[in-house]
């Protein structure tokens, strides 16, 4: 039986329906599966009129969640596929970062570090919303924090690409006043990234909705502004 959830998942189970709790920042998740899906075994001889008990998510929580029972041979073959794609996209990530490292090492150029930020960060955030970071050795002290690291690093990463692509493109020789509106939406993320530790700003009730908002205007500001700057013979902005 698996379950895709972002915080915890009670399963009580028969015979005996004793609660067993799990979630992807436990350190002593059953390592024969990924963290991707929380995985407990059914007992193999449950009968029809037997019932399964879940207790899914946190209170509030406004994701969906599902849950299903599959034949393990079944699951482990999905979820070796998962772990397959997984670090294959991660490995590509790294790469990118330790060549993005060794050009700012030579270079000095400051566009390779918000360059490294920004794949720095989306490399966390789809680390820690799989719950893949949580397996790796030294990471346990992140799993207090609980489910709010991951859209953390990902406002942080958002915001920092806004830096790179300015820097990038050399927006601010070509469009000037467009520059200086993807200057200023880059403090609203970070606004945004410090209040997810507020809770008594309830942050998991409207924030979501407000990045969401807030990703596409400033998505539609740097698309303008780097083709107003490809107009303006940027080459650089055709690319970003």
């Amino acid at each position: 039986m698996s379950g895709d959830v972002r915080a915890r998942l009670v399963a009580y189970l028969p015979p005996d329906y004793t609660a067993q709790a799990a979630s992807p920042y436990a350190a002593d998740l059953d390592p024969r599966y990924s963290r991707h899906a929380l995985v407990f075994e059914v007992p193999r001889d449950l009968r029809a009129d037997q019932p399964v008990y879940l207790q899914l998510g946190a209170p509030g929580q406004s994701q969906p969640m599902r849950a299903r029972i599959v034949e393990q041979s079944q699951y482990q073959v999905q979820d070796l596929h998962h772990v397959r794609l997984s670090v294959f996209f991660a490995s590509v990530q790294m790469a990118m970062l330790l060549v993005m490292a060794c050009f700012w090492l030579v270079l000095r150029d400051r566009v390779f570090v918000y360059v490294l930020v920004y794949v720095a960060a989306q490399l966390i955030y789809q680390r820690l919303v799989t719950g893949a970071l949580y397996a790796l050795p030294g990471a346990a002290w992140l799993a207090p924090l609980g489910f709010h690291t991951g859209p953390f690093a990902a406002i942080v990463s958002t915001g920092m690409s806004i830096s790179f692509i300015i820097e990038f493109a050399g927006l601010s020789r070509h469009v000037p006043r467009l520059t200086h509106l993807l200057s200023a939406l880059r403090w609203p993320y970070l606004f945004l990234a410090l209040a997810l530790w507020l809770s008594f700003l309830q942050p998991d009730r409207w924030l979501p909705n407000v990045v969401n908002a807030l990703l596409v205007v400033s998505t539609t500001a740097a698309l303008y502004a780097g083709w107003r700057a490809w107009r303006h013979r940027s080459r650089q902005a055709g690319f970003s």
